[in-house]
């Protein structure tokens, strides 16, 4: 009979994995000069492992996983994928985001500064979109803090693809 540790049995499962579409709008109020009045955001599921077990609020990105079973074949982490959609990104006259204004995720050194549990310094990077300036009255995004779960961690792939992984 063979006997199989316990990180043996970790490794032979996966964790489970959800990716979700971000589609910001720009909702424009003049073209000259360029005058944002508002912006929107919707959601979408676009896979997840096991496949069709998660769903995401369109409109509020609030993600359900409760549809995922316990199996043997994962582990209870679940990765999240957010896949930046900056094709509704457009400027006044209906031309995609360019140059500075390109729409991407942050990186980790930006963002407002706050203190974490520890009491360490930290920007809150990850998980906001670039403050766009240039045009019309400024558009604030109030960026808060992360929460911190132990294990999990923002890994930043490209400018339209960020992973929140759970370890």
């Amino acid at each position: 009979m063979t006997t199989v540790t316990k990180e043996e049995a970790r490794s032979s499962v996966k964790d489970r994995k959800v990716t979700i579409t971000v589609s910001p709008v720009l909702q424009w109020n003049s073209v000259n000069p360029p005058n944002i009045t508002t912006s929107s955001i919707g959601f979408a599921v676009t896979s997840s492992d096991p496949a069709g077990t998660a769903t995401v609020n369109p409109t509020t990105g609030s993600i359900d996983i409760s549809s995922m079973p316990g199996s043997t074949e994962y582990d209870e982490n679940i990765d999240i994928t957010l896949l930046l959609d900056t094709s509704t990104m457009l400027d006044a006259n209906g031309n995609p985001l360019m140059g500075a204004d390109t729409p991407r995720w942050a990186k980790a050194d930006e963002g407002t500064i706050y203190t974490d549990s520890k009491g360490k310094e930290q920007h809150s990077g990850y998980g906001w979109f670039c403050e766009i300036t240039s045009w019309g009255p400024p558009i604030e995004y109030r960026n808060l803090p992360p929460i911190e779960i132990d294990k999990m961690k923002f890994k930043r792939k490209s400018d339209s693809e960020l992973v929140i992984d759970d370890d």
